[in-house]
């Protein structure tokens, strides 16, 4: 079966490059679908494919706001218009740790598989999800998750999403033009999963493959891991979400802080300081930025004393 892999990028930054470069010493030829919006990316890191409103316009996909990055499935489409001969289609965002001595080791973990989804997290959800949950309801029976830094899909999944998604937008214009409900847009994540499981493609989570690939302690949206944690520590056969440059990862924990310290929200502060796994994150903030680093966050973020001692 052919391949290709996507690497899904929107700022040249180290962690970006890490994957990239790790990824040349496989097989399948690389790909940057890249959200030029900010910033220009030039052609040497890796053949681009340029994610633009004009190539949206000739999909007949409505632009919605931050549509780059609340629908990677655009990314998807765009991708298998322009490169049709593949089978499927790997899609890897830019700040993912694949902490495998050989990046080829990772991609062997499936190489006997044919389903048309890979992804973590792959599990049906209930109204507790009410978000992903109201956006499906109007266009499935049942509605799943996943999470979508780690994917893989089959070209016949891609070109089904991709007539579901104009059904879809098609459905929400005639109900706001009948004056019904203001329906919303679903996100890539609930719509991918969701069109796919029920309408009876082959969906399996990536730990099926391979117990242990990811964990809560080591794949989620929040709780960045800092690029200099791979550079101290072994490869351990495990995916990591989201690895920052270390040049940036004081500066987006004292974001990420203020802003939970705002909201007065002191349980999930406390949550986001706690890495499971990886042990506290004032020690490895300690390890491997100095007591100054410590210093800095505590006076920016004073509910820290409290919350992480």
């Amino acid at each position: 079966m052919k391949q290709a892999l996507i690497i899904r990028a929107h700022s040249l930054k180290k962690p970006l490059v890490n994957i990239v470069n790790q990824a040349r010493e496989q097989e399948f030829p690389i790909f940057l679908a890249v959200d030029e919006s900010d910033f220009t990316f030039p052609n040497t890191v890796a053949t681009k494919i340029s994610l633009t409103t004009e190539k949206l316009g000739s999909l007949a996909l409505p632009q919605v706001p931050n549509c780059f990055w609340l629908m990677g499935d655009y990314a998807l489409y765009i991708c298998r218009s322009e490169l049709e001969n593949y089978d499927y289609y790997w899609m890897i965002e830019q700040d993912v740790c694949v902490n495998f001595e050989k990046i080829e080791l990772f991609f062997n973990l499936f190489a006997d598989s044919r389903d048309d989804l890979l992804a973590p997290e792959l599990e049906k959800i209930d109204s507790d999800w009410w978000t992903w949950t109201e956006t499906m309801q109007p266009f499935v029976g049942q509605t799943w998750r996943c999470f979508f830094p780690v994917t893989r899909l089959s070209g016949r999944a891609i070109d089904y999403l991709y007539r579901r998604r104009i059904s879809t937008f098609k459905y929400i214009e005639e109900m706001k033009a009948k004056g019904g409900s203001q329906l919303r847009v679903p996100n890539d994540e609930a719509f991918v999963s969701s069109e796919l499981c029920e309408a009876g493609f082959s969906c399996k989570d990536l730990n099926f493959y391979e117990q242990d690939l990811y964990c809560r302690d080591t794949f989620r949206f929040r709780k960045p891991i800092p690029e200099i944690f791979f550079r101290n520590n072994p490869p351990d056969n495990r995916i990591y979400h989201p690895v920052v440059d270390d040049n940036d990862f004081i500066a987006v924990l004292k974001k990420r802080f203020q802003f939970l310290e705002q909201r007065h929200d002191m349980n999930r502060l406390k949550n986001e300081t706690d890495y499971g796994k990886l042990g506290k994150l004032k020690d490895l903030i300690q390890k491997y930025f100095g007591p100054s680093a410590v210093n800095t966050l505590e006076q920016e973020c004073p509910t820290l004393l409290n919350t992480w001692s």
